[in-house]
């Protein structure tokens, strides 16, 4: 067998190269609420704005809801969980990224295209697995501005 043929052999496919994104960005989002001060993860700095643990709500139920489109099923209801607490919190985020995770990879190249309603509007494939990501990130960097204003400098990110 060709050196050629083995390297696209063992070379990720694109669904599972996304999976390992949406669980690392999980990752590091959660690592980055745990290392957030405590009292800080229900502070609003203003009246507008949201809390850290409105946040991660946030993730974790986009993070839900677009496995459950993509998966075609009825999104589930949402448990109750005390997203102030900065374990809790970062435990959610991880296992709901690692749900979405596990939908992604069972994907096929023509969900890619495929048009799914979502908010009034319409998304295809291809963007909903995007927008989940892009939103843990999007907060992260939320986080990480929260921290900053707390006098945290340090960078953080997952061990692993």
């Amino acid at each position: 067998m060709s050196d050629t043929v083995i390297e696209r052999t063992a070379a990720p496919t694109m669904f599972e190269w996304h999976a390992s994104m949406l669980v690392g960005a999980a990752k590091n989002v959660a690592a980055w609420i745990k290392t957030t001060n405590e009292a800080k993860i229900d502070w609003k700095p203003e009246d507008t704005c949201r809390t850290i643990a409105e946040q991660v709500k946030e993730m974790v139920g986009v993070n839900r809801g677009m496995g459950a489109i993509l998966a075609g099923r009825e999104k589930g209801d949402e448990t109750e969980v005390d997203y102030g607490n900065r374990e809790t919190a970062a435990t959610e985020l991880i296992a709901s990224a690692k749900e979405l995770a596990e939908v992604v990879r069972g994907l096929s190249a023509d969900v890619l295209e495929k048009e799914f309603p979502i908010w009034g509007i319409t998304l295809k494939g291809k963007q909903l697995i995007t927008v989940a990501l892009g939103n843990m990130y999007y907060h992260g960097g939320q986080i990480n501005y929260v921290q900053l204003m707390d006098g945290d400098t340090e960078f953080h990110f997952a061990e692993d």
